[in-house]
């Protein structure tokens, strides 16, 4: 049974959520001098960005090998919740996971990947933490008072979410590395794990109540959020056109902070002046589409273009017209080509001048289909390209991976790695000082999921529009 906890109860005793989770309840107590706000909000966005962190209980088990699917992983019939801290609203709440595996021995190290989604009136997915030692922390805002059911997710253990494709995964796939074959590994020893034990398992979902918090309280909390690079002490310099946090409420996505940044009004107006360029997967295809006959594309700029790319570039939109989508070549992904493609591109003469601009994002092909080595090399050489040239690029975060999907092909496309990758390419972005719309935080907490795990509705992405209206009007 689902078990509903409010907002200040206490109980020594532990409780069960279903018939087989256990829930042990421990209201934490901080010294009133402790900005506990502070901590969570600066440990979550440095977290977000800082891939060495994030990938350090599983730097050394990147390699895809049948030991995940050991008894050494993660149980969820053992594993349980714990430290559950409910606070009212206007204050990150938090809670503990701690490991079991399926000997009923507790676990000592880190590499599970956990999902927290929380719904209520508002609906948002939690952040979670890896403290390497078995023990799993997560916490989340909510501004919007009422009850809220919190469901916890395993989704991988022993770094089974974060493992590369095998050395040969892409040669073995079309031209843009997809559409392995189940059957290619069958004669290799261990491959027949490759898809065994998708994980998405439920270790609990229970019911809480958040109360209304001071407003006082609130107010200052949020004006933390609308300066959180300096709050704390963040020295990566970001410009975050969009940081891309905060809930869903009544179908809209409201920003914890929306006025995080403000454009430099002193200048003219953009009026028709250079291209605008949206360079990108299914979603910049898509994105183009809805913006090319507006305001954007007609008034701000002269017009707009795009590059629907895969792994490489898309030659038609159709599949039935694009000859070489499941064209076999056998072939390692080429990074030079993709950088001497990507260079010509901005050696267009419409493209390179101080007027144009590119929306530009290599995400969940590149994540599905090649290593986070090969990934990195591409972001360090795309953003040398962006240095030599004038156009303005804007970097857009790719979106998030809702759950595993059951094809073979789709095998290393999971949730954990698109935040990896995220991480590195935000990271490396800030250092060379180009601006950011973060769209993952929003896309992973949409309540309405997509079927396949990875298309969400494209009508979501109605604010990106107006970030890039907002910023490129004085630009």
């Amino acid at each position: 049974m689902d078990k509903k906890l409010t907002f200040g109860q206490h109980r020594t005793n532990n409780t069960m959520l279903t018939s087989q989770f256990e829930l042990s309840e421990q209201i934490k107590y901080t010294t009133p001098h402790v900005d506990e706000f502070k901590l969570h909000m600066c440990r979550e966005r440095r977290h977000r960005m800082d891939w060495q962190e994030m990938l350090k209980p599983c730097i050394h088990y990147m390699k895809f090998s049948t030991g995940m699917y050991s008894r050494r992983r993660t149980s969820v019939e053992h594993s349980f919740i714990l430290d559950l801290n409910i606070k009212a609203t206007g204050e990150y709440s938090s809670f503990r996971i701690q490991t079991y595996d399926y000997d009923r021995m507790p676990k000592t190290r880190g590499g599970d990947t956990w999902r927290v989604f929380v719904h209520g009136p508002s609906a948002l997915e939690a952040y979670v933490y890896d403290l390497d030692n078995g023990l799993y922390e997560t916490s989340f805002l909510l501004i919007e008072e009422g009850e809220y059911n919190i469901t916890v997710i395993l989704e991988g253990s022993l770094c089974s979410s974060y493992v590369d494709p095998p050395p040969d995964w892409f040669k073995k796939g079309d031209y843009n590395g997809h559409f392995q074959e189940f059957h290619h590994y069958k004669t290799k020893q261990g491959w027949p794990f490759l898809m065994q034990e998708r994980m998405w398992f439920k270790l609990s979902s229970f019911q809480v109540k958040v109360v209304y918090g001071t407003p006082d309280r609130t107010k200052y909390n949020l004006s933390k959020l609308r300066n959180w690079q300096q709050v704390c002490d963040i020295k990566l310099n970001c410009h975050f056109l969009w940081d891309g946090l905060g809930r869903w409420t009544n179908s809209q996505w409201i920003p914890y902070a929306p006025d995080t940044w403000e454009p430099d009004n002193s200048k003219n107006e953009r009026q028709q002046k250079g291209l605008l360029w949206i360079y990108g997967d299914c979603y910049a295809f898509h994105f183009f589409e809805s913006v090319v006959n507006t305001t954007l594309c007609s008034n701000l700029f002269q017009a707009c273009n795009k590059t629907y790319n895969w792994v490489y570039p898309r030659q038609n939109p159709d599949p039935k017209k694009d000859k070489t989508l499941h064209w076999l070549r056998h072939q390692h992904i080429d990074l030079s080509w993709l950088n001497n493609y990507f260079k010509n591109v901005l050696d267009n003469s419409k493209l390179n001048n101080q007027d144009s601009a590119m929306l530009l994002n290599l995400g969940l092909h590149f994540i599905r289909s090649t290593t986070f080595i090969n990934y990195k090399k591409l972001i360090d050489s795309y953003i040398e390209i962006i240095k030599h040239h004038q156009t303005k690029v804007v970097w857009k975060s790719t979106t998030a991976i809702y759950r595993p999907d059951s094809k073979a092909h789709k095998r290393f496309q999971t949730n954990q790695r698109a935040l990896l990758f995220n991480a590195y390419a935000m990271s490396k972005m800030c250092e060379a000082g180009i601006p950011i719309i973060d769209v993952f935080p929003m896309t992973s907490s949409v309540p309405e999921k997509p079927r396949d795990g990875i298309h969400y509705n494209i009508n979501m992405f109605k604010p990106v529009e107006e970030i890039l209206l907002k910023y490129f009007k004085y630009a």
